[in-house]
C-alpha cells in the first residue's frame, strides 16, 4: 500500500526515505513526472513532494519487515562507505569503495525492484534514464 506520509503527517524511517527517495526508481519516477529536463537545479514544490507515493510498510508482513530491514543495512552500508570514500587518498582504495558503493546501490534498487513486483521490462526501462 503506498501513500504520501507528508500529506498525512505519518512517520517513516529516515533510512528507508533516503533510500526510496534515492532509488532509481524514484528517480525516474521524479524525472518522468515531477521534474523537467533543464540544466539548472531542478526545483520541487512542497506540494509535488505530497503527491509522491511512498509504501506503507506493515511489520507484521515477514516480506515487510525483511524489505526494510535489508535496505537499512544497505543504507548503512552506502552511507558508511560514502564517508569513507572521503577520508581515503590512495586511487586504489578509491577505486575499491567506488565498486562497493555501486554493489551497494545496486542491492538497494533490486530489492525496491522487487518489494514493487517490477516486471523486467519496467526494470529495462527505469535502469535505462
Amino acid at each position: 500500500m503506498a501513500t504520501n506520509l507528508l500529506k498525512n503527517n505519518l512517520k517513516l524511517d529516515e533510512a528507508q526515505l533516503n533510500t526510496l527517495l534515492n532509488s532509481k526508481l524514484y528517480e525516474f519516477y521524479f524525472k518522468a513526472f515531477i521534474i523537467p529536463e533543464t540544466k539548472t537545479f531542478p526545483k520541487i514544490r512542497i506540494t509535488q513532494l505530497q503527491e509522491v507515493p511512498i509504501p506503507l510498510f506493515d511489520f507484521q508482513k515477514q516480506n515487510d519487515k525483511k524489505f526494510h530491514d535489508k535496505i537499512l543495512l544497505h543504507t548503512k552500508q552506502s552511507i558508511d562507505l560514502c564517508v569513507r570514500l572521503q577520508i581515503v587518498t590512495a586511487p586504489t582504495d578509491k577505486d575499491h569503495l567506488n565498486r562497493r558503493i555501486k554493489y551497494t546501490q545496486t542491492e538497494m534498487n533490486t530489492g525496491i525492484y522487487a518489494f514493487y513486483n517490477l516486471t523486467q521490462n519496467e526494470i529495462d526501462l527505469i535502469e535505462s534514464i
